[in-house]
Order: C-alpha cells, then sequence, then structure tokens
C-alpha cells in the first residue's frame, strides 16, 4: 500500500498483493515526482523493484534473487535510474545493484564476515555511499567507490 499527502489529505493506493514481503521497504520519488519502490519478497527470497510511470501503470522488476533484498535501500540517480544497497542473506554480504540503460547490474561489495544489515545509500555526482551494519563486529561500517 502506498500512502501519500497532497497537501490537503492522505491518499492510499494499493500497489500489488505483495504475499510476505514485509519489513525491509524503500521508496523515492522521481523528478517527474513518481514513486519508486524497492521490497523484499519473503515467499521467494528476492529483491523487487516497482515505480510507477506517467501514464499511471505499475512496472515490476526482479532485481536480485537468491535470499537476498533484506534491510535495502534506495536512491535514484540524476537520470532517475535506481541504485540499491542490500543484504544477501545467503552470502551475508553487502549487494549494490542499480540500473541503466543496459539494464541491471548488481556486484558485491564487502564480503568479510556477516555484513549488510540496515543499509543506507546516497549519491554524490551519481556515485554510490553506503554505510551499513557488521553483524559480528557490531560496527557500523561505511563503503565508497574510489572513483578515477
Amino acid at each position: 500500500m502506498l500512502a501519500y499527502y497532497d497537501g490537503s489529505s492522505w491518499h492510499h493506493e494499493a500497489i500489488a498483493d505483495v504475499g510476505l514481503a514485509g519489513g525491509y521497504f524503500s521508496i523515492a520519488i522521481d523528478s517527474n515526482d513518481l514513486p519508486h519502490i524497492t521490497y523484499y519478497d519473503s515467499s521467494i527470497a528476492v529483491l523487487k523493484y516497482v515505480y510507477k510511470d506517467s501514464g499511471g501503470s505499475w512496472n515490476y522488476h526482479t532485481v536480485d534473487t537468491n535470499y537476498v533484498g533484506r534491510y535495502n535501500s534506495l536512491v535514484l540517480d540524476s537520470n532517475n535510474y535506481p541504485h540499491i544497497a542490500y543484504y544477501d542473506q545467503g552470502n551475508t554480504a553487502l549487494k549494490y545493484a542499480y540500473e541503466d540503460a543496459s539494464g541491471w547490474h548488481t556486484e558485491t561489495v564487502d564480503s568479510s564476515g556477516n555484513v549488510g544489515g540496515y543499509t543506507s545509500i546516497v549519491l554524490n555526482d551519481n556515485h554510490p555511499y553506503i554505510s551499513y551494519y557488521d553483524f559480528n563486529n557490531g560496527d557500523l561500517k561505511y563503503a565508497h567507490y574510489e572513483w578515477q
């Protein structure tokens, strides 16, 4: 269910029957004021991404599979492409996914122990910066890519 406030009242919109998906959602609004949402679908253990297009239709994508997607965090870049940080439960690692004109790309950012919980992602000049939790050591960690 999507709820939004238009300045005078709250509105609610059912997006999809997401079954057992719950507890791990993130939302971002694009430059056209349209919502983009990521969620973990626990019934099939995958990371999903859904967005509303300018025609009012919802578009659904499976971003990654095999026990991934908990603790996800979503941000949109200057071209309205999604960037997602999330936990890979199967490999106890931090993962990162993004979409561009050529499609979806996923990579493991950190696999040094049981890491990747409670992610938060931001972009600076469309470059990702991710904070996340290290379950083994109880540490807050930070990752970014060294751009040339």
